[in-house]
């Protein structure tokens, strides 16, 4: 009998532990008490949620050492941390030291030659200058991970070709991702569910959508640029410091935005911070994090590269957090990690065939079959997605399950992506042509 009772007693307590248990905060401005936004919240290096409009985090986990902390980040707001056990279903409020107010701004203007107002004029004045207008090919490597609930669910990583093209200096406004080779691993019911809310796309693997979408992210904060002639009118800026990157000094600007951005796309909320040559006021490095649309949140960091006085993107590495729930079906802890790294910039001019070529079907045209003798060459070399792979496949031997993940089908029959691929096939496949012309690729 007390064999029975040992027993039952180590299976309850093992069956509390594997529970998940809730945890909740506020989180306000410590000055003003207004409820802070867009403030990440991190455990064990996972984000596993952001706080919303009300100032709100909240998660489950069943982590068994309630005496570890959960970290909190947000651009604009001094890093905090908090042990988890202080959190529980009744929320209490955190409040964050504001970097923008908590700025001794004046100390550090002094040390400078040029007053802020110059600084700012300069920046904005380089970045009309040195802003790329015509379309250019840009051969790339997307590195993306799909996470629910801090738990990575699906990988997708693609090396090939982006035609950057869209309209006047924003020419990520319209990227059109041409892969050459993929390796993903199968994505589960819960993602393409979490991501197909448009019943009659019916989109069965999300990933290479997914990647399309997460680069528009990028290309519609670009259109609304902190540095840009019209965007400059809706930040306050504060000079923050004076560092040296790419072995060059540089000028650190806080920024924040006071007003509504409206570029057919609402942004909220932005927020960051702009490295700009002290030298001669060329952008080199951006931070931010904006609200797209009431619908995500989304963390971008761009790192430049100056090649014949034009400034390129070098890396982009994006965390996009949604948010919000459509037709009833809760995405909410849905969590995109993604990074673009452009490995070579051609930079001669192209026309702008923005209008021809639909940017949003290219990729369904292009082989999915995973070829291991290609990726030998390609390992995985970035730790936090490698953690995520091998969390993913399990014991699994790689190679299989990257075939698996080939071996999906991508969308079904009779399925608007399948209407426009026939639609569009002969525009796709002149692109295809003339992207071998361009960049003399043979096959």
């Amino acid at each position: 009998m007390k064999f029975k009772i040992l027993l039952l007693t180590i299976f309850l307590t093992k069956l509390l532990i594997a529970q998940d248990n809730n945890y909740s905060a506020i989180l306000i401005n410590k000055e003003t008490k207004k409820p802070i936004f867009g403030a990440s919240i991190t455990l064990e290096k996972n984000i596993i949620c952001i706080s919303d409009e009300t100032g709100k985090i909240e998660f489950k986990t069943n982590i068994k050492n309630n005496e570890k902390y959960v970290k909190i980040t947000h651009l604009s707001y001094e890093t905090d941390s908090i042990l988890i056990n202080k959190l529980n279903d009744k929320p209490r409020k955190i409040k964050l030291i504001e970097k923008f107010t908590n700025l001794d701004e004046i100390a550090i203007i002094a040390k400078l030659k040029l007053p802020k107002k110059e600084i700012i004029k300069n920046a904005v004045k380089q970045f009309q200058i040195s802003s790329r207008d015509k379309p250019y090919w840009a051969s790339i490597n997307y590195k993306q991970t799909l996470n629910y609930n801090a738990v990575p669910q699906a990988y997708y990583e693609m090396n090939g070709h982006a035609f950057m093209i869209g309209k006047k200096t924003n020419m990520a406004l319209d990227p059109i991702l041409i892969p050459n080779q993929i390796r993903r691993t199968k994505e589960n019911e819960k993602i393409t569910n979490l991501w197909n809310v448009k019943k009659n796309v019916e989109l069965l693997k999300v990933g290479h959508d997914i990647a399309r979408m997460n680069l528009s992210s990028f290309s519609c904060f670009k259109s609304t640029h902190p540095l840009s002639k019209s965007g400059s009118k809706s930040f306050e800026f504060k000079i923050n410091n004076i560092e040296t990157i790419y072995n060059e000094e540089c000028y650190v600007i806080d920024f924040k935005q006071n007003r509504t951005i409206h570029k057919k796309r609402y942004l909220f909320n932005m927020n960051g911070q702009l490295w700009v040559s002290k030298k001669d006021f060329t952008l080199k490095k951006l931070n931010v994090g904006f609200d797209f649309d009431k619908i995500d949140y989304n963390q971008i960091e761009i790192n430049y590269e100056t090649i014949n006085e034009i400034i390129y993107p070098s890396k982009i590495y994006t965390e996009r957090f949604r948010y919000k729930n459509f037709n009833d079906i809760n995405i909410s802890n849905f969590i995109i990690k993604s990074s673009v790294i452009f490995n070579k910039i051609d930079i001669k001019e192209r026309d702008n065939y923005r209008k021809i070529y639909p940017p949003y079907m290219l990729g369904f045209l292009t082989s999915n079959i995973y070829h291991d003798d290609y990726w030998k060459n390609y390992p995985i070399l970035d730790e936090q997605y490698k953690k995520d792979v091998i969390q993913i496949i399990g014991n699994q031997n790689w190679n299989l399950a990257f075939l698996d993940g080939a071996n999906e089908v991508q969308y079904n029959q009779n399925s608007i992506i399948d209407k426009g691929i026939k639609l569009y096939k002969k525009q796709n496949l002149d692109l295809l042509n003339r992207m071998k012309k361009d960049l003399n690729i043979e096959n």
